[in-house]
């Protein structure tokens, strides 16, 4: 037999090497696909392509792909949850990082606020034209629209401000439980891939494998978004607090504003009443026997100058009250802000009680602030009332004259025909004026009646939180040994012999009539009972009757008819 050629030999083993490895190769290969398949990928398309595949699969089940279905909108849940946190965090780091600058430059606008604050502000310049009313009006219009939103970022402000303080204790709260939440599904992940490393992953492993990841992510980046949180509370409590002494300073000075085009309007009100006023005493006293068209004139004017004064009168009375109404409701809310506070960082102490009380008595009643609500809305109806019937009864006297009641020639003396002219002409300025007084009244008696409601709401909500705290707020000192060791002698104070002693003397002073008539009203009570105990018994046996207590009612079974 030959000898066999080296050659051929390590051929052979080349050969066996190059099988061997690649099987080793196509095994690892597989075992990476497998892996590879295990291993979701947490991706929204992904995810929704599955969840689509699986709700149109026909060979599963009804309960299986509700399950599957369910793991996978869990899963795209919690990435949704995911994308959101990771949002926010970005912004809370945005604010970590552009917070002190944008501080700084809202306390240089402080500092020019506080600086222009003593300065009065800018009046137009008003003449006694009815186009300057008009615009004047416009003006005044205007300034209530800037107060109402000045005064709406105020309070949104104020909301963002009471929950960025409340926070710090939630987020550190939520960031312990998280983290528990988190370890809590590693470890279950971890179990999962120890079990069923070997194993083909079912539909079943790998919708619980992309559920466990998306939710693991969603909490990871909580937590992240929750550490920047805290770090940036000190920067953002700052900057809002900066934005709220601002948008204060802004609205003091918007009232300001208000106040003084408010005076303004009065006084040219005033200056053009005083005026007529002024015209009439001098034709009345110059003019001995005035036309009858010439004394309706006056009485008419006179007329307007009353009712000026009075809906001026009215409207002082009404913005002194929303004055008035406002900084109660700044009081109340300031205090239940204190108040809170002060629970929320120092618990229910017992020193709290005597101030909630206190603030509790400075509360108006329920009943007395909703009389007085309904008052507001009185006036305000009587006010549209009385505009409502101006503006006809003007129509009516314009509609009669054939244009403005200026223009109607009245018979006079020829040298008071220049003052008669200027008396017509102020008659129609007044009417206009009024119109005007009417329209403010009506716009002071409604910021009187939001500051009532705002009132009503904010006082019943502190009277609420006050009386739920202050039930759980102790009032009374704690029980110790020596109560219970008085109650013996307590007990022998409640009913001793002094006690009984008492009660027969006081029994002795009632009067005789008075004992026999109670003594004879118990005895027939007695009687009446003993008798109607026995119509009962014998009612039970009567034909027809309802049977006796005693006796079961036989319970009737449903039967199908036959």
């Amino acid at each position: 037999m030959a000898p066999r050629s080296p050659n051929l030999l390590l051929l052979a083993l080349v050969l066996i090497g190059l099988s061997g490895g690649c099987l080793a190769f196509a095994q690892e290969s597989k075992d990476v696909s497998a892996t590879e398949k295990s291993s979701p990928t947490l991706d929204v398309a992904a995810l929704e392509e599955r969840l689509g595949e699986i709700e149109n699969d026909g060979n599963l089940d009804d309960a299986t792909r509700k399950i599957l279905g369910d793991r996978y909108r869990d899963a795209l849940d919690s990435l949704a949850k995911a994308k959101e946190y990771r949002g926010r965090e970005s912004e809370f780091r945005k604010a970590l990082k552009d917070g002190p600058a944008e501080t700084k430059k809202l306390r240089s606008e402080l500092d020019t606020l506080k600086a222009a604050g003593g300065k009065p502000p800018k009046l137009p310049a008003i003449s006694g034209t009815d186009e300057s009313r008009e615009e004047l009006e416009s003006i005044i219009a205007e300034a209530e629209v800037e107060l109402a939103k000045l005064k709406s970022e105020r309070q949104s402000l104020e909301s963002e401000r009471t929950d960025l303080r409340l926070r710090p204790d939630q987020v550190r709260e939520r960031l312990v439980t998280a983290g528990k939440e988190l370890a809590e599904a590693v470890k279950e992940a971890e179990a999962s891939a120890g079990d069923g490393a070997a194993a083909t992953p079912t539909a079943g492993d790998l919708a619980t494998a992309a559920e466990g990841a998306a939710r693991r992510e969603a909490l990871e980046a909580e937590i992240a978004m929750l550490k920047q949180e805290d770090l940036s509370q000190q920067i953002r409590d700052s900057l809002v607090s900066a934005k709220l002494e601002v948008a204060e300073l802004k609205l003091a000075a918007a009232e300001k504003r208000r106040e003084a085009l408010q005076a303004l309007a009065a006084s040219q009100s005033s200056d053009e009443v005083d005026r007529a006023e002024a015209l009439v005493k001098r034709l009345t006293d110059s003019i001995s026997e005035p036309s009858p068209e010439l004394r309706a004139l006056l009485a008419d004017v006179t007329d307007l100058i009353d009712e000026n004064r009075e809906v001026s009168r009215s409207i002082e009375t009404a913005q002194g009250e929303a004055k008035r109404e406002e900084s109660e409701v700044e009081r109340v809310e300031a205090a239940k802000e204190r108040i809170r506070e002060q629970l929320e960082l120092g618990g229910m102490e017992g020193a709290l009680a005597p101030i909630l009380l206190e603030e509790l008595r400075r509360l108006p009643g329920r009943q007395e602030a909703k009389r007085y609500h309904a008052t507001i809305r009185d006036r305000l109806t009587s006010a549209r009332g009385s505009l409502f019937q101006l503006v006809h009864r003007e129509q009516d006297k314009h509609g009669k004259t054939g244009g403005e009641v200026g223009t109607t020639p009245i018979p006079a003396p020829a040298e008071w025909q220049a003052e008669i002219a200027t008396l017509q002409k102020t008659r129609d300025s007044l009417a206009g004026n009024l119109a005007n007084n009417y329209e403010r009244w009506l716009r002071a008696l409604g910021d009187l009646d939001a500051a009532s409601r705002e009132m009503i709401v904010k006082s019943t909500a502190f009277r609420d939180l006050a009386v739920e705290k202050l039930f759980w707020i102790r009032s009374s000192p704690v029980i110790e040994e020596a109560n219970f060791l008085s109650l013996p002698e307590a007990l022998r104070y409640c009913f001793g012999p002094e006690r009984w002693r008492e009660l027969r003397e006081r029994l002795s002073r009632l009067p005789l009539a008075y004992v026999l008539f109670c003594g004879g009203v118990l005895a027939l009570l007695l009687l009446l009972r003993r008798r109607l105990r026995r119509w009962l018994v014998e009612s039970g046996k009567r034909p027809g009757a309802f049977p006796p207590i005693a006796t079961p009612i036989p319970s009737r079974r449903w039967s199908r008819p036959s």
